[in-house]
């Protein structure tokens, strides 16, 4: 697997020193002007040693400072950019990316909080699925696959009418909220109204820094490597989201056993019907 610096620099941060993570930071803010820097020009701007500096690409997964300013300078570029300056291939550019993204989501993801979502989806009165932009397409798969598991779930495309639907929740329904950005201000606004109702929240988001985090009961993160673009948004990073509503589906499936059998052959048997 293609080693990810943004998603390492994070997945190592709490096993980091105070140089380490001084190092991190600066990378973390300032990607575009780290590409172009020596490891010693880097290291005298940091303020840092040399040696500390292959010390840190080395704790985060790179054998040199060279594979680690090149894995840099391809997560800082979209990928439809890379496909428009470079020439590439958009074929093989946009699926290593998906498969990149995908990896480091599978990395991601917890076990444990996976198994808690299922349970608290379980015991909802209500299930409401939330997402504004490109995050309602998902949202509407996860409210497409969760009503056929006999759990009560509402979804609704319009944002002001996802607002009315979060301020008529309720402490024993729960709301799943899709926001990959973690700063889409009407998904934010979404979230501050479930909490207020004193909703059960669980937000699937970017990464557990992201800041619609702060409201969430529980978080699933799916933190990608590509960089965001303004020509195709993060079309990689939503597919990652996709996934976690399929493993979703499956974790509460598999808790349901038998209960789920006749809701599922209910939506089978009534779709054979509109087939030809």
């Amino acid at each position: 697997m293609e080693v990810s610096v943004f998603y390492n620099i994070k997945r190592y941060n709490d096993l980091m020193s105070a140089k380490e993570k001084k190092i991190a930071n600066f990378i973390l803010e300032n990607p575009s002007e780290v590409i172009d820097l020596s490891i010693s020009d880097l290291s005298n701007q940091i303020g840092i040693s040399t040696a500390t500096m292959v010390r840190f690409v080395r704790k985060i997964g790179f054998d040199s400072y060279h594979d680690f300013r090149i894995s840099l300078a391809k997560e800082n570029i979209p990928v439809d950019m890379q496909a428009i300056e470079s020439g590439s291939d958009p074929i093989s550019l946009v699926f290593e990316s998906t498969k990149r993204c995908l990896d480091i989501a599978r990395n991601r993801l917890s076990a444990k909080s996976v198994s808690e979502a299922g349970d608290l989806i379980i015991k909802a009165s209500m299930l409401y699925a939330f997402g504004v932009g490109g995050s309602a397409i998902t949202a509407f798969d996860f409210f497409h696959r969760f009503i056929s598991t006999g759990i009560p779930c509402v979804f609704n495309t319009d944002f002001h009418t996802q607002l009315i639907l979060a301020s008529q929740s309720k402490p024993k329904d729960v709301a799943v909220l899709f926001c990959y950005t973690g700063i889409n201000r009407d998904s934010i606004d979404i979230a501050k109204v479930l909490k207020k109702k004193g909703c059960t929240l669980i937000i699937i988001t970017r990464d557990d820094n992201s800041p619609i985090n702060q409201y969430a009961d529980l978080g699933l993160y799916v933190s990608g490597m590509t960089a965001p673009s303004e020509i195709t948004d993060t079309y990689p990073e939503r597919i990652s989201l996709s996934v976690v509503v399929d493993v979703l589906y499956l974790v509460v499936i598999s808790k349901l056993k038998d209960k789920s059998i006749q809701p599922v052959k209910n939506v089978v048997e009534i779709e054979k019907t509109r087939r030809l």
